[in-house]
């Protein structure tokens, strides 16, 4: 947890609590002071996690395990607090030396496995189809007609995909919205941007859309996104979502499509306990093969390979489109993993049968988790971290 300074030095960035130790303290009786003075918190238990100099002025850092909910800390020093996930912290401005030492003290904790361990991507399959039907959902009401535009980057983009194709208009991704609406000369559209963090990509689609005149409504997991400050208050739906990884993003496009599309999911909990996994780790690649109406979901779940599992390929297409030639070379180490279709082609076939988005998208990310290793999921936090970097993602909640 951090505050956000509000005097400089370092003005307006974020900043460890803590203060100066008086004349006749100690270290940690001058924390518990401190604490209490900015926060109205007793500390309990804290532990010396090291020593540090900024300017010439030492610093004795420690660490608490403590749990306290902001609703009930009273702010004394500093315009704001708020609790960061680790992703957020690589991206978020803070002040004097404070950034080395928090990465001091995630590399630490983490390479000795002592923050939270990350749970594989069946885990939170079957805890998002369990929390489906108990949420609260935004009244969200899309109209059905052509004038519908949905933009997002990866499942967003797909989840806005579907959401077209229920709904009528067009889905386009990151990539290529803007050649859309400067090549579009009609000024009536509905405009939506599908984004679980409200961040990221989704910051320059809000940025980009709202300055060339469009209002786009926002479709996010976030209450708080970053993309907001482009956009109109009531244009931001806020939909529930379990804290989830990053890129994971299972419960968060799963609550969008079921708040908004209203699907019976009734029998997909008890389907997704009976299903017989697939051992895809047998297999070089693994082609998704589709009725033509879940094709989307085949982008997902090619997408959720490439993510998840290393060493395995994955590509995936709609039966119409494959028929093409997409399957007729013999191929001894590609698995056919069929969403709703038949296929009885050369190879191993392996098929599922859920005739929802929602029971199709859930049981292939439960089957994904089912054959994720603990070396996959420590590999997706460490190299989101490195990518959020070079991409210059600005977060405010991801994980």
């Amino acid at each position: 947890m951090l505050q956000l300074r509000d005097e400089d030095p370092c003005k307006g960035t974020w900043v460890l609590f803590g203060g100066g130790v008086k004349e006749g303290e100690i270290e940690e009786q001058a924390l518990r002071r401190e604490i209490k003075e900015e926060l109205e918190f007793d500390l309990k238990n804290i532990r010396f996690f090291g020593k540090y100099k900024d300017n010439g002025i030492e610093q004795i850092i420690f660490v608490s395990g403590d749990i306290a909910e902001l609703s009930g800390l009273k702010l004394h020093e500093g315009s704001r607090m708020k609790f960061f996930s680790v992703p957020e912290l690589q991206v978020l401005d803070i002040g004097f030396n404070f950034k080395g030492i928090i990465n001091d003290y995630i590399k630490k904790d983490m390479e000795n496995q002592k923050i939270e361990k990350i749970e594989k991507l069946d885990y939170y399959a079957a805890k998002a189809i369990e929390s489906l039907p108990k949420w609260v959902y935004p009244g969200l009401k899309i109209e059905s007609t052509s004038r519908n535009v949905f933009v997002g980057s990866g499942d967003a983009d797909n989840t806005g995909r579907i959401l077209a194709q229920n709904f009528g208009g067009h889905g386009f991704s990151v990539v290529d919205y803007k050649y859309f609406f400067e090549n579009n000369p009609e000024s009536d559209l509905n405009v939506y941007i599908v984004n679980a963090s409200g961040a990221k990509d989704g910051i320059k689609m809000a940025q980009w859309l709202t300055e060339k005149g469009w209002q786009p409504k926002l479709i996010t997991s976030n209450p708080e996104p970053p993309a907001g400050k482009f956009l109109k208050p009531e244009n931001i739906i806020v939909y529930p979502a379990i804290i989830e990884p990053p890129t994971y993003n299972v419960s968060t496009y799963a609550a969008m499509l079921y708040g908004i599309l209203k699907e019976d999911i009734t029998g997909v909990e008890d389907m997704m306990k009976n299903l017989q996994i697939p051992d895809l780790r047998k297999y070089k690649f693994v082609f998704f093969l589709s009725s033509d109406k879940y094709e989307i979901v085949t982008r997902m779940a090619k997408r959720k390979v490439a993510e998840t599992l290393a060493g395995i390929g994955a590509d995936g297409g709609g039966y119409s489109n494959a028929a093409h030639g997409m399957l007729l070379q013999p191929n001894p180490d590609r698995l056919v993993f069929c969403i709703n279709c038949e296929y009885d082609g050369p190879g191993d076939v392996y098929s599922l049968n859920a005739d929802s988005y929602l029971g199709s998208i859930l049981c292939v990310h439960y089957i994904i988790g089912k054959n994720q290793t603990d070396t996959d999921s420590g590999t997706i936090l460490r190299n989101y971290f490195e990518n959020a970097k070079k991409q210059g993602w600005e977060f405010n909640k991801v994980w």
